[in-house]
């Protein structure tokens, strides 16, 4: 009888994975419970399906309650994973997760197990024209290939403009402080005059720009979050003490007794 199983028992993973940008960015900006949800999915890809795993409300509750989170970080976390090229974007949006990388290590582990009938269904097949071909070392840390040299900005006006223009970038921003790529954008605007004000009028380069403002972004959103906490708090405060303090109605000594 032919097996027709397509799941497996195990899995090769390279140990250098964490050396990936790609996953330092997803600790960096999402901790650990980040790392967490991503090996979890790897995981599942492998074991269940092997190439794939369908992303519907169920399998976002067994990832949340395995680890007891929200499932609404969850879903966060996948989604950053799609904007920074961990999972394959265009078909996590039709609720499937996967990867050139995925799909390459499934059909090479098949091939060591000499299971003839392996495959990728062909609706979530990723063509090296839809996905750079992952490295044969590192398929699933995805070893990030060198940029050609490009002109690095001159000065501070160069460089918003430059970080105004990466989408990519702008992408990943969007998942993590929840702002539309026109309020950051706007943020940009004052993040360029705060830093003419501190007399820094240069980053050593594009990439410690984006760090700047992201740190920075990150620090006036929750300036803004804990004053709008302190004026609702205050508010309430005195609108209680308003219904306390306010006078009785006035009395009318017009009736009779």
């Amino acid at each position: 009888m032919a097996n027709t199983k397509t799941g497996l028992n195990y899995y090769t993973i390279d140990t250098d994975r964490y050396q990936d940008r790609r996953i330092k960015r997803l600790k960096k900006d999402l901790g650990c419970k980040g790392i967490a949800v991503y090996d979890y999915i790897i995981c599942e890809i492998y074991r269940v399906r092997g190439c794939f795993l369908e992303w519907d409300d169920n399998t976002v509750f067994d990832v949340a309650e395995y680890f007891g989170l929200e499932e609404n970080t969850v879903q966060e976390v996948v989604k950053y994973c799609g904007s920074v090229g961990l999972f394959d974007k265009a078909l996590l949006s039709r609720g499937v997760i996967t990867s050139a990388s995925i799909q390459h290590r499934y059909i090479d582990m098949c091939s060591r197990a000499k299971r003839k009938a392996a495959s990728i269904p062909e609706a979530y097949a990723i063509t090296q024209t839809d996905e750079e071909p992952p490295s044969k070392e590192t398929p699933e840390r995805g070893v990030c290939q060198e940029q050609p040299p490009r002109n690095e900005p001159n000065n501070l006006d160069e460089e918003v403009e430059a970080l105004k223009g990466d989408d990519s970038w702008l992408d990943q921003l969007q998942v993590l402080h929840h702002l539309d790529k026109s309020a950051l954008r706007t943020k940009l605007d004052e993040f360029k005059l705060q830093c003419a004000a501190d007399g820094k009028l240069h980053h050593q380069s594009l990439q410690d720009a984006k760090h700047h403002y992201n740190s920075w972004l990150r620090i006036v959103l929750q300036s803004t979050q804990k004053k709008n906490n302190e004026e609702n708090q205050s508010r309430g405060r005195a609108q209680r003490r308003g219904n306390l303090l306010s006078p009785q109605k006035e009395k009318a000594y017009t009736d009779t007794f």
